[in-house]
């Protein structure tokens, strides 16, 4: 089978601005660990906390995915 093998990166990778550049430089995909743990850490006696920064993290970093869908339409 031909075809283009999609590319994510990791490590180094906790911003919004990382996923960012690297959408715009051709990857298909990040992915993000540290960031995820550094939150879990930060708030282990609290879990009411951690899940809410857990989401307030992820919903930034998806936000940032949002470059894919402008470089697809050309903007």
């Amino acid at each position: 089978a031909s075809g283009r093998i999609p590319i994510a990166v990791g490590f180094g990778v906790s911003k919004p601005e990382h996923i960012r550049i690297l959408l715009e430089n051709g990857a298909d995909g990040a992915i993000v660990g540290s960031g995820f743990v550094k939150i879990v850490e930060e708030n282990m006696h609290n879990e009411e906390r951690m899940l809410q920064e857990i989401e307030n993290y992820a919903m930034k970093l998806k936000e940032a995915t949002n470059t894919r869908h402008a470089l697809s339409r050309g903007s």
